[in-house]
C-alpha cells in the first residue's frame, strides 16, 4: 500500500472516530438533561424536526433538541466523509477519484434535496 493511501485512511478514520465521539457525547448530554429535568423542553408533542428548530432548541438547552443535534451529526458524518475525501483527492492530485467523489457528492445532495 502506498504511503499516501495509508495517510488518507488514517485521516478519514480519525475524522470518523472524532465525529462519532462528538455525536455520542451530544446525545448523552441531551439524555442526561432529559433524565435530570424530566422534561424534553417541548410541549404537546412539538419536537424539533428541521435544522433551524434544532439549533434554536440547542441554544435554549432543550433536551430533545440536543439529542436531535447529536443524531443529525451522526447522520451527517458519511456526507462529511465524502466531502473530506474529495479534498484529500484534490490535494493528492488524484483527479480521477476526485471526479468520482464529486459525482457521489452531487448524487448525495440531489437525494437530500429532492427525496422526501
Amino acid at each position: 500500500m502506498k504511503k499516501q493511501n495509508v495517510d488518507m485512511e488514517i485521516i478519514i478514520s480519525s475524522f470518523l472516530r472524532i465525529g462519532m465521539a462528538i455525536s455520542a457525547a451530544t446525545i448523552i448530554f441531551g439524555l442526561t438533561i432529559l433524565f435530570v429535568t424530566g422534561k424534553s423542553g417541548y410541549i404537546n408533542g412539538n419536537y424539533p424536526i428541521n435544522l433551524k428548530d434544532i439549533i434554536a432548541g440547542v441554544m435554549l438547552l432543550k433536551a430533545d433538541a440536543i439529542i436531535m443535534a447529536g443524531l443529525f451529526l451522526l447522520i451527517f458524518l458519511p456526507v462529511a466523509r465524502v466531502i473530506l475525501s474529495f479534498f484529500i483527492f484534490y490535494f493528492e492530485k488524484d483527479y480521477l477519484y476526485m471526479k468520482i467523489t464529486a459525482i457521489v457528492l452531487v448524487v448525495l445532495f440531489f437525494s437530500l434535496i429532492f427525496v422526501k
